[in-house]
């Protein structure tokens, strides 16, 4: 009798990059096997649908495919969803999906900041993982080991998300994900040289900054700007924000750009302030955890940037903030987030 292998699909599907991961189901709290990984470009509904065709067939022929997630960037609601900048052609369904060739009736659908967080969650509970995985703080009690309580995710990148974990012990998952949109509120006033740079930043936007307009791709384009115009006492314009915070990240990194260095400094000390607002707003918190390729790429200036001291920073709670084990992941965590999903789907 011929065995056949149980295969699970994880396919994250970005505004511009769609990566899939294929992998078999090992055992029952195993890390599935990967078999193979796929990475392309995608702008549309339609050639989502043709990648997904290409990768479930491959996929069927290593075995039975039992369950498939897809995690895409934007929010999902009743089995769908339209892609954060595509502009035509952008829904995405369950159906269309299940069309395409992933199984029907087991193809799931979720946002991929929450798949990040089911990634990352996996990622810090398996201290023996050959992944990419830092605690950056020392909690001054309970040490590093995961307590009972939320997790929350944030994932810095081209934009900012952030997700919440809410661990109650039932069910398959043993958590309920809860989506979150607090980047999108206005940031905190600040002192001193963050206080400068998000000031240059309102002027040039117009308007008092959002999270997002701080901490983005574009957000560091814009503190760069800001910081460089205030040393020529000059305003920056609207379009000031051109150079690519991959630059940016460079030149500091390259220690080359004194002012590279200090924007990419105010733009991780701005994410160490909405990662404890987002700490204080899920308690009790048993972790904040900041992912993505870009986070473990500059890992370097953020462990120098004062990301720490700033996610403890609070007159009132710096004590329980100490307290809150502060990690950073990087890698894959949304490919690995829905594989961790696949293998634990339990309907029939």
């Amino acid at each position: 009798m011929r065995f056949v292998k149980d295969i699970v699909v994880a396919i994250d599907v970005g505004a511009t990059n769609t990566r899939a991961r294929v992998a078999e189901v090992t055992g029952a709290g195993q890390s599935p096997l990967v078999l193979s990984d796929f990475e392309t470009q995608v702008g549309s509904a339609t050639e989502l649908g043709a990648v997904v065709s290409r990768v479930a067939s491959g996929a069927a022929l290593l075995g039975k495919v039992a369950s498939a997630v897809v995690a895409v960037a934007g929010p999902v609601a009743e089995g769908g969803s339209s892609v954060t900048n595509w502009h035509v052609d952008a829904a995405v369904t369950v159906g269309r999906l299940e069309r395409a060739g992933l199984p029907a009736g087991r193809t799931s659908l979720v946002n991929d900041v929450v798949a990040g967080a089911w990634g990352a969650l996996a990622r810090i509970q398996s201290p023996g993982s050959d992944q990419f995985v830092e605690l950056l703080t020392d909690p001054a009690v309970g040490g590093p080991s995961l307590g009972g309580g939320t997790v929350v995710y944030i994932a810095p990148g081209t934009g900012l998300g952030a997700a919440c974990l809410i661990r109650h012990g039932m069910g398959a998952l043993g958590a309920s994900a809860v989506g979150c949109e607090a980047q999108h509120t206005t940031a905190s006033r600040f002192e001193g040289d963050m206080a400068r740079a998000a000031d240059a930043v309102a002027d040039s936007l117009g308007r008092a900054p959002s999270w997002e307009d701080m901490v983005s791709g574009r957000g560091l384009g814009r503190i760069y700007s800001a910081l460089r115009a205030s040393a020529a006492a000059e305003t920056p314009g609207p379009d000031d924000d051109a150079k690519g915070a991959r630059a940016i990240a460079e030149l500091a990194l390259a220690g080359t750009d004194p002012v590279a260095v200090e924007a990419v400094f105010i733009y991780y000390r701005t994410l160490g302030y909405f990662a404890q607002m987002l700490a204080l707003a899920y308690l009790p918190c048993a972790a904040v955890v900041i992912g993505g390729a870009s986070t473990e790429h500059n890992i370097t200036l953020l462990r120098s940037s004062g990301l720490a001291g700033a996610f403890t920073d609070n007159d009132r709670l710096s004590g329980l903030l100490s307290r809150i084990p502060l990690y950073v992941v990087g890698g894959e965590v949304n490919l690995e987030g829905g594989l961790w999903l696949a293998t634990r789907d339990e309907r029939p």
